[in-house]
C-alpha cells in the first residue's frame, strides 16, 4: 500500500530523504553530530523556500532501495560516514547552488586550517630537534674529554653517521608498513633511551652505545617529518617547504650558545644531554595528536584495510641486507678512524683482516640484494644516470663538509680562546646561512622551475669557502675572515642540499620516489661517515707529529694529555708560549683537512655540470595536477597508523604510482 505524504523531518531530508535523522534529533543536534551545523540549517531553509513537497512520493521501501545505491542511510547508533556526507552535499549542486558554493568554501577553509595545524606541529618538533642537534657537538667535546678521548670524536661521528645511513630506508619502509603514529612513538622511545644512556655513561664505550641508540631515534624522526611534508606539498613548491622547515635553526642560533654555556657552568654536560630525554617527546605531542585526528577521520571515511602481518613487515624491512651493509661499512671505516692513516699500512704486513672482511661483506651484500624480494637498495631505480649523479654529488658534498667541520669547534676555541657561547655562534653560522640560502633557492626553483644552475653555482661557492680556510686559519687573521669562510660554505651547502633532494625526486619514477629519496639520504650519510673517518684518520696521524714538532720541550705524557683533552689545552693562558705552539700544531692539521676537503669536493662539481637541466612540473613525479595539497584527513601520510585497519600504500617494489610521494630534508 502506498505511503501517505509526510512532511520532511526537521533537517533530515534534502530533496530526496537521503539522510533519515532520528525523530528525537533536530537540525541542531544533527549538525553538531556531523560537524556541519551551517550546512544543515542552510539546506533546510533552501528546501522550505522551494515550496511544498511533491504531490506524489514513492513508497518508503522503494526510496530506501534507491538511496542505498547512492549513499548509505544513517540509523540510530550508526557511526557517521563523513565521506557519504560530502558526496551528498556535492550531489545537490544543481538544486541548491548556494549550498554548493558555501560547501566549497568551508572545505577549503577546513583544509587550510588542518594544514596550518600540521605544519605548526612539525615546527614545534623541529624546533626542539634542531636545538638538540646544534648543541650536541658542544656537549660531546666535553664528554669525550672526560674520558680522555677527544681525538676519538671523529670515531663517534662515524658511528653516528653510519647508523643514520643504514637506518633511513628501514624507517621509511617501517612507517609505511606499521603506520606513522606507531613508528613515531617507537623512534621517540629510542631517542629518549639513547640520551639517558649517554647521560649516565661511565665509560667511553657506554657513551658510544648511547649515541648509537639516540642516532636511530633521531634518524626516525627526520624520516617521518620528511614523509609528512612530501605528502602535503607539490613538486614545484617542495624545495621551498623543505628549506622553510629548517627555520628553527635560525631561531636556535641565538639560543644554543647561551643555553650550552649556562648548562655547562651550572650542571655539566650530563645534564645537558639528559635534558632531551623529556624535551623531545613533549615537543612531539602536538604532532602525535594531529596524526591521530587525521587517522580517526580516515577511519570514518572507511578507506582503510588490514595492516600486513608481522612476518611481512620483517620481510619488507630486509634486516639481513641492512646488517650486511652496515657491517661492511663499519669494518672499512672504523679501523681508519681509530688507527689513523697508518692503520692501513698494517693490513698487509700484519695480516689484519678488517678491510678485507668489509670488502667481502660488500660483495655478499650485492649478491643478496640481487635476489632479495624487498631489496635494501633500489637497483632498478638506480639505473637512472641522473639519480646516480645526484646521489654521488650529495655524498661528496657531505664528505667535504665533515672533513673541514669535525674538529672545527675545538680548533676555534684553541685559536681564538672563545667561550662556549661565541663558539656556538661560530659553528652555527654555516647552518644558519645554509637555511636562509635554502629558502631563497627554493623560491627561485618555484619561480624558474630549474635547478641545475643553482646546484653548480652552489657547489663552486662551497669549495671557495673551504679553500679560503686553507689560508685564514692562524692567530693573526681577524675573526671576521673565519666567519666569512663559514658563510660562503653555508651559501653553497644550502643550495646543493635543496637541489640534490629535489633532483632525485624529479628523476625517480612515481612509484620509486620514496625509496630513491631514502637512498639519496643514505648516500649523504655514507659520505658524511667517509668524511669523518678521513678527518679522524688525518687528525690522529698528524696531530701527534705536529705537537712534537712545535713543542719539543714538552714531555710525551703531557703531549698525550694535550692531544686527548680539550680542557688541558685551555688551561694554558692565551698568548703563552705553550698555547701559541699548540695553536700552530692545530693550524697545521686544519690546513691539511681543508686541502683534502677541496680535493674530495672537486669531482662533485664536475659531475654537477653533467646533470640534466630538469623542468620542475608536478607531472614529472606523478604528483597531483593541482598545486594545492590534499586535505589533512585525506593525506596518505596521515591515514597510516598501527591498529585494526591500515590504509594501503604499495610496497617499494610495486609498480603502481602513489598519490603522495614521500621525500626528505636535511
Amino acid at each position: 500500500m502506498a505511503e501517505q505524504d509526510t512532511p520532511p523531518r526537521d533537517g533530515g531530508v534534502f530533496g530526496n530523504d537521503v539522510f533519515a535523522v532520528p525523530p528525537d534529533q533536530g537540525s541542531v543536534d544533527a549538525g553538531v553530530f556531523f560537524g556541519e551545523r551551517a550546512r544543515v540549517d542552510l539546506c533546510s531553509r533552501a528546501k522550505s523556500a522551494a515550496g511544498p513537497p511533491r504531490a506524489k512520493r514513492a513508497s518508503r521501501p522503494a526510496r530506501q532501495g534507491a538511496n542505498r545505491s547512492s549513499a548509505p542511510q544513517l540509523h540510530r547508533g550508526n557511526v557517521p560516514d563523513m565521506m557519504s556526507w560530502s558526496m551528498h552535499i556535492e550531489a545537490v549542486n544543481e538544486e541548491t547552488p548556494l549550498i554548493s558554493l558555501r560547501t566549497g568554501h568551508q572545505r577549503k577553509r577546513r583544509k587550510a586550517v588542518a594544514l596550518l595545524v600540521l605544519y605548526a606541529s612539525l615546527f614545534i618538533m623541529a624546533l626542539s630537534v634542531s636545538l638538540d642537534s646544534m648543541s650536541f657537538t658542544l656537549y660531546l667535546n666535553y664528554a669525550c674529554s672526560e674520558f680522555n678521548a677527544l681525538s676519538s670524536m671523529g670515531t663517534v661521528m662515524i658511528v653516528q653517521q653510519l647508523v643514520r645511513a643504514v637506518a633511513k630506508p628501514p624507517f621509511a619502509r617501517l612507517s609505511d608498513l606499521l603506520g606513522r603514529i606507531l613508528t613515531l612513538v617507537l623512534v621517540l622511545v629510542l631517542y629518549a633511551l639513547g640520551y639517558a644512556v649517554m647521560a649516565s655513561a661511565a665509560s667511553f664505550n657506554m657513551l658510544l652505545w648511547g649515541m648509537i641508540i639516540q642516532s636511530f631515534g633521531m634518524t626516525g624522526v627526520q624520516v617521518l617529518l620528511s614523509i609528512i611534508i612530501a605528502d602535503t606539498t607539490s613538486v614545484q613548491w617542495r624545495g621551498l617547504l623543505i628549506a622553510t622547515v629548517n627555520v628553527p635553526y635560525l631561531v636556535n642560533f641565538a639560543l644554543t650558545g647561551p643555553l650550552v654555556e649556562f648548562v655547562l657552568r651550572t650542571s655539566g654536560w650530563r645534564f645537558g644531554l639528559a635534558l632531551w630525554v623529556a624535551v623531545v617527546p613533549i615537543s612531539a605531542l602536538p604532532l602525535l595528536i594531529t596524526l591521530f585526528v587525521g587517522y580517526r577521520r580516515a577511519l570514518q571515511m572507511g578507506t582503510g584495510e588490514r595492516a600486513p602481518p608481522s612476518t611481512n613487515v620483517l620481510r619488507e624491512m630486509d634486516l639481513l641486507g641492512m646488517g650486511l651493509f652496515s657491517s661492511a661499512l663499519t669494518l672499512i671505516l672504523l679501523p681508519m678512524s681509530l688507527g689513523g692513516l697508518k692503520s692501513y699500512d698494517r693490513y698487509w704486513s700484519t695480516g689484519n683482516v678488517e678491510l678485507i672482511g668489509g670488502l667481502v661483506l660488500l660483495c655478499v651484500f650485492g649478491v643478496w640484494e640481487t635476489y632479495a624480494s624487498s631489496p635494501f637498495l633500489p637497483y632498478k631505480a638506480l639505473s637512472n644516470f641522473t639519480i646516480l649523479a645526484v646521489c654521488l654529488i650529495a655524498a661528496l658534498d657531505f664528505s667535504g663538509f665533515y672533513l673541514s667541520w669535525t674538529y672545527l669547534a675545538p680548533f676555534i676555541m684553541i685559536l681564538k680562546d672563545w667561550n662556549q657561547m661565541r663558539t656556538a655562534f661560530f659553528v652555527s653560522a654555516q647552518n644558519v646561512t645554509s637555511t636562509l640560502t635554502g629558502i631563497l633557492v627554493g623560491m627561485v626553483m618555484a619561480y624558474t622551475r630549474r635547478l641545475k644552475h643553482l646546484m653548480v653555482v652552489g657547489f663552486a661557492v662551497r669549495i671557495l669557502g673551504v679553500a679560503l680556510m686553507i689560508h685564514y686559519r692562524s692567530m693573526g687573521h681577524a675573526a671576521i675572515t673565519l666567519v666569512f669562510c663559514q658563510i660562503l660554505q653555508g651559501i653553497g651547502g644550502g643550495s646543493v642540499a635543496v637541489t640534490t633532494q629535489v633532483a632525485a625526486q624529479v628523476a625517480a619514477p612515481p612509484s620509486k620516489v620514496a625509496v630513491v629519496t631514502a637512498f639519496e639520504l643514505l648516500t649523504t650519510e655514507v659520505g658524511a661517515a667517509f668524511g669523518s673517518a678521513l678527518a679522524s684518520a688525518v687528525f690522529t696521524s698528524l696531530l701527534p707529529r705536529a705537537l712534537e714538532k712545535h713543542l719539543p720541550y714538552m714531555p710525551h705524557t703531557e703531549l698525550d694529555r694535550i692531544e686527548g683533552d680539550l680542557s688541558v689545552v685551555l688551561q694554558y693562558p692565551y698568548g703563552s708560549v705553550e698555547r701559541t705552539d699548540i695553536t700552530l700544531a692545530w693550524a697545521d692539521v686544519m690546513r691539511v683537512l681543508c686541502i683534502v676537503s677541496c680535493f674530495v669536493q672537486l669531482p662533485g662539481l664536475l659531475i654537477a655540470f653533467c646533470v640534466p637541466n630538469m623542468d620542475l612540473h608536478d607531472q614529472q613525479t606523478g604528483a597531483r595536477p593541482q598545486n594545492d595539497a590534499q586535505p589533512l584527513a585525506k593525506a596518505p601520510s596521515l591515514r597510516r597508523d598501527a591498529g585494526p585497519v591500515h590504509v594501503h600504500t604499495p610496497p617499494w617494489h610495486a609498480n603502481e604510482s602513489r598519490p603522495g610521494t614521500p621525500v626528505s630534508y636535511a
